[in-house]
């Protein structure tokens, strides 16, 4: 339920946000690149989120070091995408 309320809350402001300005200005985007690739690392870092929380309800050091260095994956990723 905590979990339904935290994303609730950071989603609903989000998307009336870009609602919004969306209303106001329309949004144009020029590649889906750099949306594709941040879709399958969101997807992967959930799947990994609620299956290490589901082994014993809670993440241990090393898992935590898992996402982290998932994310930082990501992070080089996206910068290599860059430039």
């Amino acid at each position: 339920m905590i979990l339904g309320n935290l994303m609730g809350s950071v989603i609903v402001p989000a998307s009336l946000v870009l609602g919004i300005v969306a209303i106001i200005c329309p949004i144009t985007v020029d590649g889906m690149n750099f949306f594709v690739l941040s879709r399958f690392f969101i997807i992967f870092a959930a799947l990994l989120f609620f299956f290490f929380t589901k082994t014993e309800r809670l993440i241990t050091l090393r898992e935590g070091g898992v996402l982290v260095f998932m994310y930082l994956i990501f992070l080089t990723t996206i910068l290599i995408g860059i430039f």
